[in-house]
């Protein structure tokens, strides 16, 4: 794992000004709660588009084939399957767990992770669900006909070590009441470090700050319908390799944390929030 970031100079700068016990306090609560995170970065693998819309076709533009192997992380190109995909379900991506750097506490280390879109209530007209595979192999796998996709072309997904920090208000409630101010230097500090970059989608680490205020929450059918319940497994921002895009929202997949803790990823919750 890469080594935790260090404070910033202007974060180190402002500290100095405290007195010597509350520096101290913050300097260590900020380090002590810094949790590894994988930095997602999507990669586009060919060209041309692997569908066009009704005036592409009618002018005979160019399509590509899927190129990338079946078990492979990705957005878009040919999904893991055992059966027929549903109808008015459109395939996003997968995770393949065992091509992950085993640097994350808590993520599965083998397993395919697969999440579809599909008609639903958000600001764009679409909610989630996902498919398990804890053991997935090539010899099982279903023929992929028809497949509909969110994305119009195939990219291969990278995973970079990084980490996180608790989103303002849960670290502020750790912090000191007079260090309020500090949450411009802490932000910059974010940017500075690569901790956040919005170009990168997310696994693992702290919730972002964007689910204080959800506009969409769908728990597993008998779960909990308290959001705080649940850790911040994976987060989707829009894809220009991809190709996708759902404006300022985030979309997060979430795993119960009794379900965590048992390795169980069969049953998550979505959300949808505006950022």
């Amino acid at each position: 794992m890469t080594a935790p970031p260090q404070l910033s100079s202007r974060l180190r700068e402002d500290l100095s000004r405290l007195s010597p016990e509350v520096s101290a306090v913050v300097a260590r609560t900020l380090q002590e709660n810094l949790r590894p995170c994988l930095l997602v970065e999507s990669k586009r693998v060919s060209q041309a588009p692997l569908h066009r819309g009704a005036l592409g076709r009618m002018l005979g533009l160019r399509t590509d084939e899927p190129r990338l192997p079946l078990l492979d992380s990705k957005l878009g190109g040919t999904p893991y399957t055992l059966g027929p995909m549903e109808q008015g379900r459109w395939f996003l991506g997968q995770l393949n767990f065992a091509q992950l750097p085993p640097s994350v506490p808590g993520l599965p280390r083998r397993g395919l992770l697969a999440f579809d879109g599909v008609r639903g209530h958000s600001a764009f007209g679409l909610s989630f669900t996902s498919r398990w595979y804890p053991r997935p192999t090539e010899e099982e796998a279903a023929p992929a006909r028809n497949v509909s996709r969110l994305g119009r072309f195939e990219a291969a997904l990278h995973f970079r070590e990084s980490w996180s920090l608790p989103c303002w208000e849960d670290l502020q409630s750790l912090l000191p009441d007079e260090v309020w101010w500090l949450s411009d230097d802490v932000d910059e500090w974010q940017r500075e470090s690569g901790m956040c970059d919005a170009r990168c989608h997310r696994l693992g680490g702290h919730r972002s700050f964007g689910q204080d205020s959800l506009g969409v929450f769908e728990p597993p059918t008998g779960l909990s319908k308290d959001f705080r319940e649940y850790e911040q497994l994976f987060r989707l921002n829009f894809d220009n390799a991809a190709d996708f895009s759902w404006g300022s929202n985030q979309v997060y997949l979430l795993v119960h944390r009794d379900d965590l803790a048992a390795q169980r990823f069969d049953r998550l919750a979505f959300a949808v929030a505006n950022d």
